[in-house]
């Protein structure tokens, strides 16, 4: 008699159903009848799903990737078709949602221990969920950029700012900006009782103001991280307009060829911030209709005599918020994107040394994302340098993790707490290398075996490692896992949270092995590690399938946390890193293998992903 394969959920646990499976049937009464019901519910939903169909052109959004969506959405005016469309995309994202939910409550209610099948429909579905998140922030975007456009403030997203390698020259004198408004026609003057300001009205024009020449000697000082902008809301328009146009221009620890790169980043901050905020939008549209053919409309703006204090106080303090690690990293990120666009043109001598700055001005904002592979290609594209990106990447990878890549055919790695991390690796054995100078020691692995079953793994050499957590949504996240391992040039160290184990992947095979429990995780001495069966690569993804009763349950993260250590300590980043992208191509898509160089996106995840040691 077959026992029933239902569960009863108490609290948070899930108890199995002790009764009897009545004929035909693998549940008892009571839950063949609670099946049938939540079985209805998931249909309905995923019949709702699959015929909720939408049409870009001719073309249904699902069968085309992102980057032609990004091209045929850039190419739409219409700010109500834009904003039909992405109610519609949200709709269907929603939809995905509730098929996904219900999907999961069916299974984990009524198919006890789930099946491979089960899996890779969620796969399936998660990855067009992300794509339609990807779509409805490509279409939100666009109708933005169109609203502004409409509202003729179009400045605020798309600002023209001439660029040069060298230090800014000062903008026209006083008689000359005299000259050039006098060229307006009688209409634009007299939409303003007001004249434009001058562009080299600079901060000395207040520096006989003693309260802002304080301020601006404070930030002069390097105390600009640390002033105090409380003061700010009780001083003068002329003290506000300091700071602002202070925080704007001055560029501290910028060499003359990264001075433009940063302002730009910080001009796309500042007009992003003004679109947020109503009255400084309104401000700036009236701004805009006043003086259109401004050469420097964020620092005009800045000096335009109808600003108000309270406008002025709320840009402040928007800036210094920014100013001390409060931006969100999305602002941050779309601004470095704006910045380093191929329309910006910038053309700095030495590119290399640009985006490297790039990468410690995120770091000191201390953004919680990373950049995605398609904005990646905007800082390939800025510099057409794999050393300059793996830079980049390598800084921001300290404070920041990867969180999707397009069309969910990339690997998806996040940052997750109670997951091994460095200083469990440490515990457990790995000695993970601090020194700078690597011919100071002796470059050899110390594997002690302290007697029957049980193992220390002490890493003394110097070699490039790097340590993330692979989600096991990505499709052949094991695969790419496995290639790794029998590429035999790296040593491999794979735990999933499911079993509670370590994988330690050789060239021909696997070893299973559990921490043993005990004092020993929760202090700084070696763990011990119990060798528990020795399996293949094939034998490893199917122990991990069957351990998946914890996953319907959501227990756990589903994620693998991988460490990989090069075994070759003499050969550079860029060859590391191709000989990732070399190990991970089988099981890349086809488009991606024509994208030089070196297969294109998996240069970009192979420089993503790896950090030096110490």
């Amino acid at each position: 008699m077959q026992q029933c394969e239902a569960v009863q959920s108490q609290g948070a646990k899930y108890i199995p159903c002790r009764a009897i499976a009545i004929a035909d049937s693998a549940w008892c009464t009571l839950h063949h009848q609670e099946q049938a019901k939540y079985y209805k519910l998931y249909k309905h939903a995923s019949h709702a799903y699959k015929t909720y169909e939408i049409l870009l052109g001719s073309s249904c959004v699902m069968s085309l990737p992102c980057i032609d969506l990004a091209i045929v959405v850039g190419g739409m005016s219409d700010l109500q078709a834009l904003q039909d469309k992405a109610h519609d995309v949200r709709r269907k994202h929603t939809l995905a949602s509730q098929v996904i939910a219900r999907r999961e409550d069916h299974h984990a209610q009524f198919c006890r221990g789930g099946d491979a099948s089960h899996v890779a429909f969620l796969d399936g579905l998660k990855a067009e969920r992300r794509h339609l998140t990807a779509l409805l922030h490509i279409l939100e975007e666009q109708a933005y950029s169109v609203l502004l456009t409409q509202n003729q403030a179009g400045w605020l997203q798309q600002a023209e700012v001439a660029i040069s390698c060298e230090i800014p020259e000062d903008a026209p004198s006083d008689s000359e900006s005299a000259d050039s408004d006098s060229d307006h026609d009688s209409n634009s003057s007299r939409r303003s009782h007001t004249t434009p300001p001058s562009s080299q009205t600079s901060l000395d024009a207040f520096t006989s103001d003693r309260a802002a020449l304080t301020v601006t000697q404070q930030l002069e000082l390097g105390l600009r991280d640390h002033f105090c902008y409380e003061d700010v809301h009780r001083s003068r328009k002329a003290q506000l307009q300091t700071i602002i146009l202070f925080k704007l221009e001055h560029d501290q620890d910028c060499s003359p060829t990264v001075a433009p790169a940063r302002r730009l980043v910080l001009q796309a901050i500042f007009r992003k911030l003004i679109a947020r905020k109503p009255t400084l939008m309104l401000a700036a549209q009236r701004f805009t209709e006043a003086f259109p053919e401004s050469s420097d409309p964020i620092r005009d703006f800045v000096l335009w005599d109808e600003l108000e204090n309270d406008q002025l106080r709320a840009l402040s303090k928007a800036l210094s918020v920014a100013g001390s690690g409060g931006i969100h990293a999305k602002l941050l990120r779309d601004a470095i994107v704006d910045a380093l666009s191929p329309s910006r043109q910038i053309a700095p001598q030495d590119p290399g040394e640009a985006v490297s700055l790039l990468g410690g001005f995120v770091w000191r904002y201390a953004s919680k994302e990373m950049l995605s592979v398609e904005q990646a290609k905007h800082f390939y594209a800025f510099n057409r340098c794999e050393t300059c990106l793996g830079k980049v990447c390598r800084s921001l990878l300290e404070v920041t993790s990867i969180l999707a890549f397009a069309d969910g055919f990339f690997p998806q790695w996040r940052r997750t707490s109670g997951m091994m991390g460095e200083a469990q690796l440490r515990r457990a054995g790995w000695c993970l290398p601090s020194y700078d100078e690597p011919d100071e020691r002796p470059s050899t692995t110390d594997r002690v075996r302290l007697r029957t079953g049980k193992y220390v793994y002490s890493e003394r050499e110097h070699r490039k490692w790097f340590h993330a957590l692979v989600s096991a949504d990505t499709p052949h996240a094991l695969d790419m896992i496995a290639s790794l391992a029998k590429s035999g040039e790296f040593e491999i160290v794979c735990e999933h949270p499911s079993v509670r184990s370590i994988t330690l992947p050789t060239v021909n095979s696997l070893w299973m092995t559990r921490v043993r429990a005990g004092p020993s995780m929760r202090q700084r001495s070696f763990a011990k590690w119990t060798v528990e069966a020795k399996v293949g690569v094939k034998g490893m993804m199917h122990t991990l399938e069957e351990a998946t009763t914890a996953r319907f349950m959501r227990k756990f993260h589903d994620a693998y946390s991988l460490l990989v250590l090069d075994n070759r300590p003499g050969r550079s980043y860029e060859d590391f890193a191709k000989a990732m992208a070399e190990a991970m191509t089988p099981w890349l898509p086809p488009f991606c293998l024509d994208m030089p160089p070196l297969h294109g996106y998996a240069t970009d995840i192979a420089h993503a992903m790896f950090r030096k040691a110490g």
